[in-house]
């Protein structure tokens, strides 16, 4: 699904890393050529049942259940897109290439919900899987997170708040590994729920409570 080779035990894919033989982008070429144009918001079977799907949303809400937007986050997409060494170097060798690409990401995501709330399905929280981080933090540098994932977040979360009417808006980071110094980060960008805080990744999920009282 995310354009990878990977290898794996005959007769088995889960319980065990699989070998990441080749990912789908390596440079430009491949985004532009291959990759950009299957995120395009103008593909027609993109909508697909979308219309009979919202409905249901709809009937969700009226039961009075709680209605989630889960989407990929920015650096688990780029990860999955560029591999998880590859992906470090092209942070500092090609920025603009991940600008490009987290760009295509913003406007799918503007897109889907968009439609969504014109559609009349009201969101109570936006919920993303980052898996950021390790058993040491996060993978990349802070300064990365708030150049290249901070400011698309605030701009998905701001148009989708803008249409929700004044109804609260939840916004869930989940990051496997040790969120110490990535917690501070995402409450730049209004994140009040987060998971799963691993324990043996190192999480001290008391001593994070009691600093961050007002946190899901």
């Amino acid at each position: 699904g995310a354009g990878r080779t990977i290898k794996v035990f005959k007769g088995r894919r889960h319980g065990f890393m699989p070998v990441y033989m080749k990912h789908a982008v390596a440079g430009d070429r491949d985004w532009e050529e291959t990759i950009a144009p299957l995120l395009s918001s103008s593909t027609p079977d993109r909508w697909n049942d979308f219309d009979a799907h919202a409905a249901g949303i709809r009937d969700a809400m009226r039961q009075g259940k709680f209605i989630r937007q889960y989407c990929v986050g920015g650096y688990m997409y780029l990860r999955a897109l560029v591999g998880p060494e590859d992906i470090c170097y092209m942070f500092v060798d090609n920025p603009g290439l991940i600008h490009k690409m987290m760009q295509a990401w913003l406007a799918l995501a503007e897109a889907v919900t968009t439609r969504a709330q014109s559609l009349g399905v009201v969101y109570d929280e936006f919920f993303i899987g980052e898996d950021i981080c390790y058993n040491h933090g996060l993978l990349i540098s802070p300064d990365m997170v708030r150049e290249f994932l901070l400011p698309y977040y605030r701009q998905i979360l701001a148009s989708i708040r803008s249409r929700q009417q004044g109804h609260l808006l939840h916004f869930q980071v989940d990051t496997d590994g040790n969120v110490g110094n990535a917690i501070d980060l995402y409450r730049e960008v209004g994140m009040d729920v987060m998971s799963p805080f691993e324990i043996a990744a190192g999480n001290d999920l008391l001593a994070l409570a009691r600093k961050y009282p007002d946190l899901v």
